[in-house]
């Protein structure tokens, strides 16, 4: 997140898809690729922007989901530049390297095990341990979840614990992630 702030006059009756076409003239090339994001959710491009429910005081979040072409403002020419000289390589010859000969270690004998004693220790620790694990699973898809929210700029343990704590909703660990800054 660059944390760039943008202020658009919205005229009555607009839609998200205004809004965005708005914004696209006004920052980047094209609009096809933002999303607005309002209370934890994507806004859909056909929704008003009056019926979104707007709180004074509160932000619309835009994301572009690719990389931004900045509109390019007119060049200004540089004056060119000397190169820098190049200092001069001399190379020395190197002695070989030579490794110490191999040391000879003695093998160890192989230990038996343990005999078994009367009272075994349950098993019930390494059936709880198991069980534990089936519940750790992360969705397939979880490393498209993720590159999603890092495209929002957040750090990826961040995202990875937004993820898992609402149950692999994107929109909500958003709202969780940018809420918590």
């Amino acid at each position: 997140m660059t944390g760039f702030t943008l202020s658009i006059d919205i005229p009555p009756g607009a839609t998200v898809l205004d809004a965005k076409k708005q914004i696209g003239t006004m920052r980047y090339q094209e609009f096809e690729p933002l999303q607005l994001v309002y209370g934890a959710s994507i806004l859909e491009d056909s929704t008003k922007i009056e019926d979104i429910n707007y709180a004074p005081n509160t932000y619309v979040v835009f994301h572009n989901l690719r990389r931004p072409k900045l509109i390019q403002r007119e060049k200004v020419e540089e004056p060119p530049q000397r190169p820098e000289p190049q200092p001069e390589i001399i190379e020395e010859p190197q002695q070989p390297v030579q490794n110490p000969p191999p040391v000879e270690e003695p093998i160890p004998e192989p230990v038996s095990p343990a005999p078994e004693t009367e009272n075994p220790e349950p098993k019930h620790h390494e059936r709880s341990a198991s069980k534990k694990k089936e519940y750790n699973f992360d969705p397939p898809n979880f490393d498209q979840l993720i590159a999603q929210l890092l495209e929002m700029g957040f750090p990826i343990e961040k995202c990875k614990h937004a993820l898992r704590s609402y149950n692999y909703e994107v929109d909500r660990a958003a709202d969780a992630l940018l809420t918590s800054l």
